[in-house]
């Protein structure tokens, strides 16, 4: 707001006793205490300019808001840790201006912004959360059951197709009550193991396992699939106890790819410079 223009129609609304006036479009009170200007932006039919934050969920809401907004000053600011799979845009749409012109004010306000901070999906959660943890049979059959829609098998690979695993994972929970004592490695690849019923010594069966499997998920909400390697672990105790857990195969890069992925898509639609670092 233009400083002569406030002090002059200060001075008019004082000559005529007026508490209120207006500047432009603007209503401004003259409160008598000091004479406290403030001005009544909610008198207006709608806000002098646009303000405000707006919290985004997937990346086409962004880009669509940053696309019904922008600016030719508008920016964007990526914040990312590719390794650890961490992105957060946030577009200040109302940015400073570039120039190098001394006699013009290319100084902005930079308080209307879209921030999207891609949320990960509930499957890659539960898949790296339990990376590496130990289960008992019972937990691990459950655990494989239930996650059994994002069990894959690549074509070409030697990774066993849903419904094998699925039937390992169900042999797992029949047999939680035998005492297991050896295991071999086949030569296709899997892992036999022989077990005996309690207090007996005789092989009484054998169960086999796959020494890897695959998994494809989607690290962020709306966003592609990739495929997560797991090499299954074992450990058979003194007590014929057996105990798995599976290790991912660098989830990392995964993240990183999928954040990428994003990065280009932003890149492509918004139409806005895109800079690495933070909007303070």
């Amino acid at each position: 707001m233009d400083q002569p223009n406030i002090v002059g129609a200060l001075l008019a609304a004082i000559a005529s006793n007026q508490p209120t006036f207006t500047v432009g479009n603007t209503p401004i009170k003259v409160v008598p205490e000091g004479y406290t200007l403030e001005q009544l932006d909610e008198l207006l039919p709608q806000p002098a300019r646009k303000t405000g934050t707006i919290s985004l969920h997937d990346a086409d809401s962004f880009i669509r808001y940053v696309n019904d907004h922008k600016a030719a000053e508008s920016r964007i600011y990526v914040d990312a840790d590719f390794e650890s799979g961490h992105v957060k845009f946030v577009a200040v749409l109302n940015e400073h201006q570039p120039g190098a012109d001394a006699d013009i004010n290319y100084a902005a306000w930079r308080d209307h912004r879209a921030v999207f901070a891609p949320r990960q999906t509930p499957e890659w959660k539960a898949w790296l959360s339990k990376n590496r943890n130990k289960f008992n049979q019972q937990e691990f059959g459950e655990f494989l059951e239930y996650h059994m829609p994002e069990i894959v098998s690549p074509e070409g690979s030697r990774y066993p197709q849903p419904a094998q695993l699925l039937e390992f994972a169900l042999n797992l929970e029949e047999t939680k009550k035998v005492r297991f004592r050896s295991s071999s490695r086949l030569q296709n690849g899997q892992v036999q193991f022989e077990y005996v019923e309690e207090g007996a010594d005789s092989t009484k069966g054998k169960l086999d396992a796959f020494e890897a499997f695959a998994v494809g998920i989607s690290p962020f909400f709306n966003g592609s699939a990739y495929q997560l390697d797991a090499k299954l672990r074992y450990r058979i105790s003194n007590e014929g106890v057996l105990t798995f857990w599976y290790e991912l195969q660098r989830p990392d890069k995964a993240l990183e790819d999928a954040a990428r992925e994003l990065l280009a898509q932003v890149q492509e639609k918004a139409g806005v410079p895109v800079l690495f670092g933070s909007a303070c």
